[in-house]
């Protein structure tokens, strides 16, 4: 249930509210990458490197949903009790429908804004891959439960209220928005680090009992594991491109707004725990550990603290990280894959240039 603070903090993200705004960015200076460059027919010989590098490192990382080995989970499945089984079902169907319903329009909004080649090859690619999250996940439901219960599961998701407040906060920043682009850029950034990370938190709670075992094995469910890694990954990539792009535009946004937007994209994901609560009568255990609503609400303040900072803005609750080990999952997860492709392959990495050293330029496994 909505409290009156957080009453408060939704009005602004009311679907039936009138959002018509005023044109701002019509004063501000001209972005470069947004203006048409007729003479640039073919993507060679590559101009912006640091983005073309951020593109080869992205597809040097190519995954499909077939290399997620999910045979292991079958048997696994059936050891869970039906609250447990609900509640994993509906954050998958959560995490499924994300990014067939809203992921690719935010992209395409942004993509047909930018002008340059080097950019629109990244988004390209990441729309392909949010299709294969899109896949994944949608299989994984597949194998947990009968047609009627993935149905079941849909529907009851188009209810709950954290769905319309996250179309409406996408659409008011991103799809409906005549905000300048950067600060359009800024709510990608932030939709990509913040909207899909208390869902994946929720469900990382199956790792939970592995963490303090003497010899580690791999975890509960090891395949809806491994993909929630992969996932947690491509978006970081997704949000990092977006502070990559922010840093060679001219215009900068207003630190007000992006705190705005960080304070509502939170209050969202708020509401999106309050609803998996709901779907389980208030509370819920995996395999006997309780999901605690504080540590749960902490790590939202936490996970908007640090993707403020990486797009170079201040904290707003200045939250410390309460479930470290969720990191550290994640990073077990698609460890034995970063070692080996840190750098896009030679020979294209930058389009005929100059090679760029190793530690130059961007990269995404600095730390998040």
């Amino acid at each position: 249930m909505l409290t009156a603070e957080s009453s408060e903090s939704f009005n602004k993200l009311n679907l039936d509210e009138n959002w018509d705004q005023t044109d701002k960015s019509s004063d501000l200076p001209e972005e470069p990458v947004l203006v048409p460059n007729p003479k640039r027919f073919v993507l060679f010989p590559v101009q912006f490197h640091e983005v073309w590098q951020a593109y080869k490192i992205a597809e040097s990382r190519f995954w499909t949903a077939e290399d997620v080995e999910l045979s292991d989970d079958v048997q696994a499945w059936g050891s869970l009790s039906g609250k447990e089984r609900a509640f994993i079902m509906h954050a998958v169907g959560m995490i499924a429908g994300n990014d067939a319903m809203i992921g690719e329009t935010v992209d395409s909004k942004l993509s047909d804004n930018i002008q340059i080649p080097e950019a629109r090859c990244f988004f390209g690619f990441q729309m392909m891959q949010r299709n294969i999250h899109a896949e994944l996940f949608t299989v994984v439901l597949d194998i947990y439960c009968k047609p009627a219960e993935r149905d079941y599961v849909f529907d009851g998701l188009k209810q709950l209220p954290s769905i319309s407040k996250k179309t409406a906060w996408v659409q008011r920043h991103i799809t409906d928005s005549s905000e300048h682009f950067s600060v359009r850029l800024a709510a990608l950034a932030i939709y990509n680090a913040v909207f899909q990370s208390t869902v994946v938190a929720c469900l990382l709670h199956l790792a939970a009992p592995k963490r303090s075992a003497t010899t580690p094995t791999a975890p509960f469910l090891p395949g809806l594991i491994r993909g929630l890694a992969r996932l947690n990954r491509d978006n970081e990539t997704y949000y990092r491109f977006c502070n990559l792009l922010g840093s060679i535009l001219v215009n900068r946004p207003p630190t007000s707004t992006i705190h705005m937007m960080a304070n509502e994209a939170a209050q969202v994901q708020k509401q999106v725990f309050a609803d998996m609560l709901s779907i389980c009568g208030g509370t819920i255990n995996l395999l006997g550990h309780p999901i605690d609503a504080a540590q749960m609400e902490q790590r939202i303040r936490h996970v908007t603290d640090r993707t403020l900072v990486g797009m170079g803005f201040s904290k707003l609750y200045k939250a410390e990280n309460p479930l470290p080990w969720m990191d550290e999952v994640l990073a077990t997860e698609t460890g034995d894959e970063a070692s080996t492709q840190k750098q896009p392959p030679s020979g294209t990495s930058n389009g005929g240039g100059q090679p760029m050293a190793a530690d130059e330029g961007f990269t995404i496994d600095a730390d998040f």
